[in-house]
């Protein structure tokens, strides 16, 4: 047996597209996307195993390879949903480690670690494993980040999870881009929410519009400096009694709250209780000096 990288792409929301333009068009959507993620593969020099419905499975000899593949597809998508309301979306799953060809097919744990990779992901995700991660070049492991860790069968310990990120700010900037309008309730139990981040002091009240904290400083509320942080990372907003957090980012943010637990998020929302830490692009371990510490007040 040698080492291989196994890269699962699969499409995201295939069934729900179906119904949106029917089967004929949507057959041809899906086609096309799976043809154009095929000619990236052999563009880094991979080997297509097979497709099964919505996804692609293949293989390449350097876990380098299947990333900077994995990297160039979802950039090429997102630039593709710029254009077209109907282009689609793929989460792709790697793992690097032992496996066997034979007849154009591969096997092995590797294989089967690869498959459990994908279903983690969501939409424009890269998720893959510490044994991954380990074998990259130091560039590519800079832009890896720590996820979960989670127990896959076969392996004697728990697996350490990493999202690999793709986007350039510069040019994938509305891969940040969330609307900004408020959706608030009726006023609730909260008050205020007080953030504090170097030497700002921000006092956030519950009839204000969202709160955008990022690295832009034309349209950010507060503008920070992390180079992990996207241009526009997080909102927070007041919504029926509660201040929520909604990330909306290229590297995810973390939540650390009062009984110290860490929270990710990515593309998600959290509602802010009590006090903690908010960490952009980064776990909170890795960024005390640099997080943004937040209290709630009724």
């Amino acid at each position: 047996m040698s080492n291989y990288a196994i890269l699962f792409a699969d499409i995201v929301g295939s069934s729900a597209l179906y119904k949106h333009v029917g089967d004929d068009a949507a057959r041809k959507l899906v086609a096309d996307c799976l043809t154009g993620i095929a000619v990236i593969i052999e563009e880094y020099k991979g080997r297509v195993v097979k497709t099964i419905g919505d996804e692609i499975m293949c293989f390449f000899c350097e876990s380098e390879s299947a990333v900077r593949c994995a990297q160039k597809i979802q950039q090429n998508l997102h630039l593709q949903g710029k254009k077209d309301i109907n282009a689609l979306q793929v989460k792709v799953g790697i793992h690097y480690g032992h496996a066997l060809i034979h007849e154009n097919d591969i096997f092995g744990d590797a294989v089967n670690t690869a498959s459990r990779m994908s279903p983690i992901a969501k939409a424009e995700q890269i998720i893959t494993t510490q044994e991954t991660v380990e074998s990259l070049p130091e560039d590519l492991q800079a832009q890896a980040r720590l996820f979960d860790t989670i127990k896959i069968k076969g392996f004697s310990h728990d697996s350490e999870l990493y999202i690999i990120e793709w986007v350039d700010d510069d040019d994938y900037s509305d891969a940040t881009v969330l609307s900004t309008g408020c959706n608030s309730g009726p006023e609730g139990s909260l008050d205020s929410i007080y953030l504090k981040w170097g030497d700002h002091r921000i006092q956030i009240n519950s009839n204000r519009s969202a709160f955008v904290i990022g690295r832009d400083p034309e349209q950010c509320d507060l503008s920070v400096t992390s180079r992990r942080a996207s241009r526009k990372h997080i909102w927070i907003e007041f919504r029926r009694g509660k201040f929520v957090l909604i990330d909306h980012s290229s590297n995810g943010t973390w939540v650390q709250t009062q009984d110290g637990k860490p929270v990710y998020l990515r593309r998600e929302e959290l509602p802010l209780m009590g006090s903690g830490l908010i960490s952009l692009g980064v776990p909170v371990d890795d960024n005390v000096d640099d997080c943004i510490r937040f209290v709630t007040k009724d």
